[in-house]
This record gives C-alpha cells, structure tokens and sequence, in this order.
C-alpha cells in the first residue's frame, strides 16, 4: 500500500495548475498586460490633473490677492475663471469708482491721461456688467455688481437708472443678504436729496462787493472768483540823504555866531 498518496495528488495538482496557467497566459497575457497598463495611466493622468487643478487654482487667488491697481485686476480676470474672475472684475469696477471719487488716489505711476472721468466710469460699468450677466457668478458679487452700476449711474447723474438698480438690488437680496438690502434702501432714500441742486451762498469780497452765481446752480470748478482784496499803492519814498559827516558843512547852512563872553 502507498504510503504518500495525499502528497502524490497534491504534486499533481499544482503541475496541473501550472499548465493551465501558463495556457491561459498565453492566450489572454497580453490583453491583461494592456489593460493594467492602461488603469495605471488612467490613475496617473487623474493624480496629474487634479494637482495642476489645485496649483491653478492657488495660483489664481495668489495673483487676484496681489492686484492694487484696476488694470491689474483686469488681467487677473482674463487669466482666471469662475468665482476669482467675477471678483476681478467686481474689484477693479470698485476702484475705478473710487478714482472718480477721489483722484488724488492714482499715483503718477499708474495714472494716463485717458483716465479721465467718463472714461473710468465707462471703464467701471463694463467691469461690472460682465458680473451681472454672468449666470455662474456668486449672488453677493452679482449684488455688489448692481451697487456699483447704480454708483456709476449716479457719477453720470442718470438718477432714475441709479434707482432701478437699488430697486432690483432689494429685490433680489431679500432676506438673505440683508447688508445689500440695507445699503439699496438707504441710498434710494438718498434719492430726492441727491437730485436737488446744491445752491451755494453769495462771495463776498473785501471790498463789500457781491461776487459769484446767485442763481443756485452748482459752479464749475474756477467759476468762483477769489475775494478782490484793496490795492495798496504808497506813494514813492524818496531815498534818504546821506548823512553829513562831522568835517563836512551843508553849503547852505547859516554860519553859527558864538555867544558872547560873559562879563
């Protein structure tokens, strides 16, 4: 009787195995070998695109926290998309208001001379126009695009386009963004006090005499003319003689007679 027969079978066995694999690799080898290849590639390529997903995107906010100037903000928006875009625009349409508000903010660096008035203003309504129109963008920065174009509207004293704004912009906040609401309705209160002209007192001058617009319209700068101050015109001094020196006489002066002697 064997004494190995357990072992005999399992000899068997695995030679059995090892020929059906090696069958079955040659047959279907290289499809396995490609398609592990390919999930691995797939895999890679996937770690690859989300990493430079992530340095785009740190790169995009890097850049949009660096800008100063409008123009800066403007090529940060044609260089990023979605949310930082829209906050490109909406900064630089901010700025250029305040540069129309307060020009002494624009260095001598960054400031031309097309930057005129009308020209930041056109240059800020494009900004936030492209906010507005935008579906994707972010309902805060939507809002805060609206403010900016009712702004803009009141620099150009369109005061009825400057109301249709802060009406859609309380519309459209509602409830949940109270600060936009807010600000809307307390500068549509503003309203009727913006639209009435300022009037400003009469200039006297130094001399007493009523001088500038009395009619209430609001002068253009150097219309006011400056207080006339009296003119001080003294008659000519004549320059002083030279003083007599104690060894010169005046040819004209009276010969001095010596007291007499008293007795």
């Amino acid at each position: 009787m064997d004494k190995h027969p357990t072992h005999d079978l399992r000899e068997n066995d695995l030679e059995s195995f090892l020929g059906n694999l090696g069958d079955f690799w040659s047959r279907h080898g290289k499809v396995i070998l490609i398609t592990v290849l390919v999930v691995l590639a797939v895999l890679l390529f996937w770690q690859l695109r989300n990493r430079n997903i992530r340095e785009q995107h740190d790169r995009q906010w890097e850049n949009l926290s660096s800008a100063t100037s409008p123009s800066a903000f403007m090529e940060v928006s044609r260089q990023t998309d979605g949310t930082a875009r829209y906050m490109a625009l909406t900064n630089a349409g901010q700025l250029w208001l305040e540069r129309v508000a307060m020009p002494m903010l624009a260095s001598s660096e960054e400031s031309s001379p097309n930057e005129t008035p009308e020209n930041m203003l056109r240059s800020a309504a494009e900004a936030f126009e492209q906010v507005v129109q935008a579906s994707d963008a972010p309902l805060p920065l939507r809002l805060e695009a609206m403010l900016g174009l009712a702004a803009v509207a009141e620099g150009r004293l369109q005061w009825d386009e400057a109301a249709k704004w802060y009406d859609k912009v309380a519309a459209e906040a509602g409830e949940t963004f109270p600060v936009h609401k807010a600000r809307a309705e307390r500068r549509q209160a503003l309203m009727d006090r913006l639209r009435a002209p300022v009037t400003f007192a009469p200039v006297t001058s130094a001399a007493g005499e009523l001088q500038g617009p009395l009619s209430g319209e609001l002068p253009l700068p150097g219309e006011v003319p400056m207080p006339v101050l009296p003119e001080l015109n003294p008659e000519p001094v004549a320059p002083d003689a030279p003083a007599a020196t104690p060894d010169e006489t005046p040819a004209d002066a009276e010969p001095v007679t010596p007291a007499p002697a008293a007795e």
